[in-house]
């Protein structure tokens, strides 16, 4: 628990204040990584050293891990990050040039974010010298953001729970990112005070030698006459209308030493022929509608026309890998409605009746929670299912390739405006789908993932 506290506050400390470290950005959860680092190879080492009673146990140590990890999906982008400077953004940042007053503040219900236009501008600009801040601005949005929060996580852990077996037990998917903790974690013949992990000579020389090349990146920051020691370069093809990236990096470089040798070559694979099929409609001039809404590409990747095919892609994906499972999910419903007693789930974190149920209402609490914002209820199962089909695509990505830093080609919001069209949904619709990139957007971690 002082652990997940301490991500909760580090986490966006170092990223807002010093726009440095990343440690909760990303899939391989780095903050939580490192904690557990300290904890396994110093402070428990200590304490079976000093009062070997005092010490955490394989299993309690599991407990901490996994806590870190759900912990690290919440306080940047997994949540926070994009929540809570979207919310007022619809006020701060209306002009006479953009209309935002008539076109888009309208559509706002008042109970979605803060009224209060003083409260609005202390969030972007500080507030004043013995100025508290205004709390109660903000009790109500962040109380009704709270119920939708709450039931996305409450979908995203139940289906985790409902999948587990198929994937650790039927199909034996590896999860790659667990590999470097649980190493951490395993005991000598003879239960040393140290662990094996943290005596092998190999070990140190495999840290230290990115530990060195990126600490002149970190010490760069603050000192600048330290030449950092570049480990990427950029590559321009297609009369510079396409780049390619070459990064050398040490955690994927470790990570992909576990996975399937056919998965670890079509990832590169694949990102090669996309980067060449961007050239050629750069090239050629070929797009399709929606260039001008996508973020720099962050959300829509190099081209909309690609990032369609890449959706259909996790489309495929997600469906092909329920579609896998549906022998397991026959069981699973069976059990739920209580006509499976052959169906053993004793060993699973929740019971497959609570596990579906739960889901089923956190489901209907989304929908009537999109359809309050604005989002008409018939549109609402299309954008659920276009979300979690992302969400769930990505976690079977990391549970199978073991790929740390990465995120969606496309997203639910984009997708539902494209494949409804803005017209069907209304202004209303638009703006609720607006405030869904809060949770919806900009899916660098997850606590589906994490989970």
């Amino acid at each position: 628990s002082l652990f997940a506290a301490f991500l909760a506050f580090a986490c966006p400390y170092t990223v807002f204040l010093h726009h440095t470290a990343g440690m909760a950005a990303d899939f391989i959860t780095a903050g939580a990584i490192f904690l557990f680092f300290i904890l396994t190879g110093l402070i428990n080492s200590l304490l079976r050293w000093a009062y070997r009673p005092l010490s955490l146990e394989t299993g309690e140590l599991i407990v901490v891990y996994t806590m870190m990890i759900v912990a690290s999906a919440i306080p940047t982008w997994g949540l926070m990050a994009n929540l809570l400077p979207v919310l007022p953004g619809a006020y701060y940042y209306a002009t006479p040039e953009n209309s935002w007053a008539e076109l888009i503040q309208p559509y706002i219900p008042s109970w979605m974010v803060p009224q209060d236009a003083l409260a609005i501008k202390y969030f972007y600009e500080g507030a004043p010298v013995g100025v508290s801040i205004p709390w109660e601005a903000w009790l109500v949005p962040m109380f009704s953001w709270s119920i939708l929060i709450l039931a996305v996580y409450a979908v995203m852990i139940s289906s985790m729970v409902i999948i587990r077996r198929q994937w650790i037990e039927n199909e034996r998917l590896i999860f790659p990112l667990t590999q470097l903790p649980l190493e951490m974690l395993r005991e000598g013949e003879k239960k040393e005070i140290v662990r094996p992990f943290f005596k092998n000579p190999l070990v140190w020389v495999g840290f230290l030698i990115p530990f060195i090349i990126f600490s002149t990146h970190g010490l760069h920051r603050y000192f600048n006459f330290v030449s950092p020691i570049q480990v990427s370069q950029i590559f321009y093809f297609f009369r510079n209308s396409t780049s390619a990236r070459i990064f050398l990096s040490f955690p994927v470089i470790g990570f992909v030493y576990f996975v399937n040798l056919d998965i670890a070559f079509s990832l590169w694979v694949f990102h090669l022929l996309t980067r060449i099929q961007s050239g050629v409609f750069n090239l050629i001039g070929y797009s399709v509608p929606g260039i001008a809404e996508t973020f720099t590409g962050a959300y829509t990747g190099s081209s909309p026309a690609v990032s369609h095919q890449s959706m259909g892609g996790m489309l495929v994906l997600s469906f092909f890998s329920l579609w896998v499972a549906r022998h397991h999910l026959r069981d699973v419903f069976r059990k739920a409605f209580g006509r499976a007693p052959d169906v053993d789930d004793s060993d699973e974190p929740l019971s497959y009746r609570a596990a579906v149920w739960i889901m089923l209402v956190a489901l209907a609490v989304i929908a009537l929670w999109l359809n309050a914002s604005g989002m008409p209820l018939w549109a609402t199962p299309f954008f659920i299912i276009a979300t979690f089909v992302v969400f769930f695509g990505l976690t079977r990505i990391i549970a199978e390739g073991g790929i740390g830093f990465c995120r969606a080609q496309m997203i639910g919001p984009i997708f539902t405006v494209y494949g409804l069209g803005s017209e069907a949904l209304g202004p209303a619709g638009l703006v609720s789908t607006g405030f869904a990139y809060t949770w919806a957007a900009d899916s660098r971690t997850s606590v589906m993932a994490s989970t």
